[in-house]
């Protein structure tokens, strides 16, 4: 909130006040004195505050404009949120004058009170005010004491707004320190809804206190209401009070009332008070000391502005209560302004070529007049302004007594005015953009056109071969000069299409061929490297490992790209193992190998369990197996092997009759051409070798050296070699009949 930190209660003829309140500059506005042209002079009557020694004091009452109560800044003093006490000390940035001394240092009490004897720092700041009795001065209260007000309050008590702070505002030597209570809860249980705001403001340099009081409502529920506003000296044998505040009952919500304490000794500290234009002096103030206690008047008889409107600076210097050597001064701005001619106005617009005119009748002041048409810039006598363009001009008249009419702006319009109409077609990837201008008007053709707001120009309307861009098309018609302007904007539009691709995962040695969508004319994939042509937009992948690709599509003047990723899986192997031979019957075991995964082997017969490298086979006859392997990824790897199968060819007859008959008369032991090596033995019934070859061809004929053996039944030892490799042998009885 604005708070001026002297008051300089500035009264002129016109009855306009000044602000009431000590601050750093007054900023109040509309202190205008309306001065005739002819009356060269005015009086300015001025009242500031008659500041003297702190030795006593005089009560005024100025305007309620507080500084705030609470502020994000202010320090809070939460010392004294408990009842009846003081707060510690407070160190101040200024020494201030009180009741003619100087201190640096005071308390705050919870019961709203300020002092200087900080040697009650902490202790208990009492409550007790007696109508009777408790009226200032008084030595029951603290000494060098400002009551601002004084009354029973309790900070410990809750409140939703409750707020005790002290900040200092300004710049020396006119600092202010602020003591602030808000929303202040009033003590004892009768009491409970009520709550008191009020500051107490203490000013560098001219010792002014002041108290602002918000709300203090009216309650006595203890203490009978009574309450303190004023102020006493060390001796509690000096103290001033407002009439009605000195230890009575007063107060309301609302309450809104501010009290100036100003010192008012024997000793005046006003030094001069001067008139400033542009901060040079113009003017030394009269003075008296009027009638009320604790006014001065200032009067600046002969004020003589010689411009239209003069800001004139009122500064009044005091001396500085603990230096009256040193100055503290204040200022405040009145506005002197002459009563001006005014005009009217008449005008010609231009036709396209600047010859428009204004023609400018004065009224009132007195004459001779000048006029002007840029603001005042320049004048001239005559009151016709010829060969104007198109725009806006600010007319203005002054009298021979420097008395000048307010601007007053007249717009010229441009009659036959050049117009255009341009199309355009905008541009693509194979397409450029064109413009073509059609104009009128401005005067006869031939014109000549611009695109780049008229840098370069051409006798032809059309242009092509146009990027995308913002154009500033210009047409002009170079005997009138007449110009039409207008914005145009070709958008490039890209018509070049690439679909998204989708990658893939396969196995490594295998091919992928992508869709692609795409109106590219051409194409380039990247990198190479697996790419069976890179120049086309489907080639054929096969990658040796995971690669990510780019293809970029190009249309025109158009390029845009696509990613494509193919991810190798280690691809599947599978051996079924050599071509194997077993005889009818026999079990062999599959030599199955391959990538881990699943297997499978077709066809499953004669399989103990096809789903694994190594099963058992036992076929019929000859069969080719295929292993099937399929790893994790899905990547699968076949094999072949052959199982042959041989009839089992060990098959002794059990009986021959070598009769010579030409049947059955050889023993035969095999059943087909299975053997690479035999070896038999034949014995009679008493253990005796009767036969023995070592490579037996089926050619025993029942006899022994020559000699047929007697028909009987006879033991035989076999050992053979298979064609394959095996080794056996069998035993058993052979017999002989004739």
């Amino acid at each position: 909130m604005r708070k001026p930190l002297l008051g300089l209660f500035l009264l002129f003829y016109a009855q306009v006040n000044f602000a009431q309140n000590p601050a750093t500059t007054f900023t109040i506005p509309n202190r205008i004195i309306q001065l005739p042209c002819g009356t060269s002079c005015t009086p300015i009557n001025v009242q500031v505050p008659h500041i003297k020694q702190t030795s006593s004091y005089v009560i005024t009452n100025p305007s309620y404009v507080p500084f705030d109560y609470v502020t994000p800044t202010g320090t809070i003093v939460s010392a004294i949120y408990i009842d009846d006490t003081w707060s510690q000390v407070i160190s101040l940035p200024f020494s201030f004058c009180f009741y003619n001394n100087s201190f640096a240092s005071l308390l705050m009490g919870s019961n709203s009170a300020i002092t200087f004897d900080v040697t009650r720092a902490g202790l208990g700041s009492g409550y007790s005010i007696s109508s009777s009795t408790g009226a200032i001065p008084n030595t029951s209260y603290a000494p060098n004491m400002i009551f601002g007000p004084y009354h029973d309050i309790d900070p410990g008590l809750s409140s939703p707004n409750k707020k005790i702070e002290y900040r200092v505002e300004g710049t020396a030597p006119k600092r202010r320190f602020i003591a602030s209570y808000n929303d202040m809860p009033y003590f004892g249980s009768s009491c409970t809804v009520e709550r008191a705001t009020h500051q107490m403001v203490l000013y560098e340099g001219t010792g002014i206190v002041e108290v602002y009081i918000k709300d203090k409502p009216f309650c006595t529920g203890w203490n009978g209401g009574n309450a303190i506003l004023g102020m006493q000296d060390g001796t509690r044998t000096q103290a001033i009070a407002p009439v009605g505040k000195n230890a009575s009952q007063w107060g309301s919500t609302g309450m809104n009332e501010c009290y100036r304490f100003i010192p008012y000794g024997a000793t005046p500290r006003f030094k001069n008070a001067k008139l400033l234009v542009n901060g040079t002096q113009v003017a030394t103030a009269d003075t008296s000391s009027g009638t009320t206690a604790g006014v001065l008047n200032l009067n600046f008889p002969n004020v003589c502005p010689t411009a239209d409107s003069t800001a004139y600076v009122v500064q009044v210097t005091y001396g500085d209560c603990n230096t009256p050597t040193n100055d503290v001064s204040f200022t405040d701005t009145v506005f002197v302004k002459k009563i001006a001619p005014s005009a009217t106005v008449a005008k010609t617009d231009p036709n396209c070529a600047p010859n428009g005119t204004i023609t400018v009748t004065a009224q009132g002041g007195t004459a001779p007049y000048q006029y002007s048409i840029n603001g005042g810039t320049t004048w001239q006598s005559s009151n016709t302004f010829t060969g104007l363009g198109g725009g806006t001009y600010n007319v203005l008249v002054k009298d021979v007594n420097n008395c000048s009419s307010g601007p007053q702006p007249v717009s010229l319009a441009v009659s036959n005015t050049l117009v255009q109409t341009v199309a355009k077609t905008d541009a693509n990837c194979t397409t450029t953009g064109t413009i073509t201008i059609t104009a009128s008007g401005g005067g006869n053709p031939p014109y000549e056109y611009s695109i780049n707001g008229g840098t370069t120009w051409q006798a032809s309307n059309a242009f092509t071969g146009l990027a995308g861009g913002n154009y500033t098309v210009v047409t002009r018609n170079p005997t009138t000069t007449c110009t039409a302007t207008t914005a145009v904007t070709i958008t490039f539009t890209n018509t070049l299409s690439l679909g998204a691709i989708n990658g893939t995962s396969i196995c490594f040695g295998s091919s992928f061929t992508p869709t692609v969508t795409t109106n590219g004319t051409s194409f380039a994939w990247t990198p190479t490297a697996g790419v069976s042509n890179p120049a086309i937009a489907n080639p054929v992948f096969t990658p040796a490992t995971t690669t990510a690709y780019t293809l970029e599509a190009r249309l025109g003047t158009c390029t845009t790209r696509q990613a494509m990723n193919i991810v190798i899986f280690p691809g599947a192997t599978a051996n079924a193992g050599v071509d194997a031979i077993i005889i009818a019957g026999d079990v062999y075991a599959m030599q199955g190998a391959g990538s881990v995964g699943t297997y499978l082997w077709t066809p499953s017969t004669a399989l103990t369990n096809p789903a694994i490298l190594n099963p058992s086979a036992n076929p019929a006859s000859t069969t080719t197996y295929t292993l099937r392997v399929t790893t994790s990824q899905g990547c699968i790897a076949t094999d072949d092997m052959t199982l042959t199968v041989i009839p089992y060819c060990i098959k002794p007859m059990n009986a021959f009759t070598p009769n010579g008959d030409g049947v059955n008369d050889r023993w035969l032991i095999t059943n087909g051409n299975c053997l690479t090596k035999a070896r038999v033995q034949v014995y009679n019934r008493y253990g005796a070798k009767v036969f023995e070859d070592l490579n037996y061809k089926n050619t025993w004929d029942g006899t022994y050296n020559g000699s047929a053996l007697p028909d009987g039944t006879y033991y035989y030892v076999i050992s053979f070699q298979l064609i394959n490799n095996k080794v056996e042998s069998r035993t058993g009885n052979v017999t002989i009949l004739r």
